[in-house]
């Protein structure tokens, strides 16, 4: 009778470092017997868009490996417009659109956009090196000047440090303008919430992905990485000063996402380039405003966190 491949969780033990790490793997059967053969963890990669989702315009990519249950997350990695832009994820099958759409609608100008998906479930590449992610739905929303009230989603086990977390709405139900927020990070878990800001976008029903890293830096299997969360104590808004994100070993341009760590401003914001181009090192960041009530766009001290990796990059365990 037919034998149906399955999925098994291995379990392997480090004798030197004395941890315990797992990733999923399936059994294939091969000439020399049954063996268990790696699966895709991660990739990313780079895309380039010309115009907004309101102008019709958008990019289909096709994922380069196959997974199960995937999210993506994704960044506008340069600043070509001036307008405040935001990435968006849809329809997220063997393929997924990514589009820009601004708060106030109208169109843009190209830009480059960064992009990462990541297999949902636990990760442990390294004793030190763990990804988690997840896709949750939910309606609640932020909008400027009110206070965060997000949903609580907690890890299957406590971090042993806390990680950077990123979140990207991966449906367009809304078919309007939104974004999303990450705050009350600790080794438990966080606080997730829509993102409207000052936009008057109405919020519906979306899921929202998540991926959360232990930061470090180092090489995965010849994949080149620096995961890290920082703040420099001044305004990181449009009109204020930008944040730089100094990398540590990279000599290109990574395959990088950034965001929010905390929600100190009501007003609301996403993180976005500072930079034109994409410089291998210095690379500048805002805490980007909406401009749809008023043009002032200066914002509060936040924490930013960020994950890079070396470009087009595919992670197996």
């Amino acid at each position: 009778h037919e034998v149906t491949t399955p999925n098994v969780f291995v379990f392997k033990m480090d004798q030197q470092n004395s941890y315990e790490s797992w990733s999923l793997k399936r059994i294939e059967k091969t000439t020399a017997g049954w063996q268990l053969t790696q699966q895709p963890i991660a990739e990313s990669g780079t895309v380039s868009l010309e115009n907004v989702i309101d102008q019709g315009h958008f990019v289909r990519q096709p994922f380069r490996q196959t997974y199960q249950n995937p999210v993506v997350l994704s960044f506008v990695s340069t600043r070509n417009g001036s307008e405040p832009v935001q990435s968006r994820i849809r329809h997220v099958h063997d393929e997924f659109h990514v589009f820009m759409q601004e708060p106030g609608g109208g169109q843009h100008t190209d830009e480059k956009i960064s992009y990462l998906v990541v297999e949902s479930g636990e990760h442990r590449l390294t004793r030190d090196f763990i990804i988690t992610a997840g896709l949750h739905r939910s309606s609640k929303v932020h909008h400027e000047g009110d206070s965060y009230n997000g949903d609580r989603i907690d890890f299957r086990r406590s971090q042993s440090q806390t990680p950077v977390v990123l979140s990207e709405l991966n449906t367009y139900n809304n078919a309007d303008f939104m974004s999303s927020h990450i705050y009350n990070i600790d080794k438990s878990g966080f606080s997730l919430v829509q993102e409207a800001a000052g936009s008057g976008s109405v919020a519906v029903e979306e899921d929202l992905a998540w991926v959360a890293l232990s930061p470090g830096h180092g090489v995965f299997n010849g994949v080149q990485y620096e995961i890290g969360y920082g703040e420099d104590g001044v305004n990181n808004g449009v009109s204020d000063s930008s944040y730089l994100v100094d990398f540590i070993d990279f000599l290109n341009f990574p395959n990088l996402i950034i965001g929010l760590q905390t929600a100190f401003g009501t007003d609301g914001a996403w993180v976005r380039s500072a930079d034109s181009n994409q410089p291998p090192w210095d690379y500048h960041v805002y805490a980007e405003e909406d401009q749809v009530k008023d043009s002032e766009q200066s914002h509060i001290n936040e924490v930013m966190g960020w994950v890079g990796f070396s470009e087009n990059a595919e992670l197996w365990a």
